[in-house]
């Protein structure tokens, strides 16, 4: 699988897949904003 994989946009990381419907086929991928969790990434990275 793909999750957890990024989503860049100008060489920033801005999205996390969190999953594909159905292996992706005619769907787009699902992400998580990276933002949103800005705080706690901030608070437990090491």
């Amino acid at each position: 699988g793909d999750s957890g994989s990024p989503l860049v946009y100008n060489d920033q990381v801005i999205g996390l897949v969190s999953f594909s419907p159905s292996c992706g086929i005619g769907y787009p991928d699902v992400y998580t904003r990276v933002h949103s969790f800005l705080s706690w990434i901030e608070q437990n990275k090491n």
